[in-house]
Formats: C-alpha cells, structure tokens, sequence
C-alpha cells in the first residue's frame, strides 16, 4: 500500500470542479481525483484546522468507533 498526503485542493478551471491532489509521501507521484463542492469544503475546513459544534458525518462515525473501543488505522 502507497501512503499519501493532500498536496493541493483547487477548481479544475475547465470542468469548474473541485480536485484533490495526492502526493505520495516518499516519492514524487500524484494522483487528482475530482470532487463534489461539500466533500472540498469538508477537506478544506479539515486543512485549515477549522472546528465545528456538531461533527460532520465522517467525523461522527469515527468517534462512534474509538468510543465503542475501536481503532481506526487506515483508509482505503
């Protein structure tokens, strides 16, 4: 399995969509996928170290997870 990071978040100016980066994290690959507008604004807030009063759904489930004594490790 290739571990990535989140390289760059932007608008593909052609299609006018939201496009996620990935980089991998020991080499020099990338990999766009484009994205819906609420899953870039999730993954912006994310970046920016934005809070909400209420967890947003993927944030709930992970919650629900660790408290039922779970372990999130991965991904895919």
């Amino acid at each position: 399995m290739i571990e990535v990071r989140v390289a760059h978040l932007g608008l593909d100016r052609t299609t006018n969509t939201p496009v996620v980066i990935l980089q991998e994290k020991e080499g020099e690959r990338v990999l766009p996928i484009w994205i819906g507008p609420a899953e870039a604004s999730a993954i912006a807030m994310e970046l920016a170290g934005v809070k909400f009063a209420r967890p947003l759904t993927h944030d709930l489930v992970k919650q629900i997870i660790v408290g039922l004594g779970g372990d999130l490790r991965q991904v895919l």
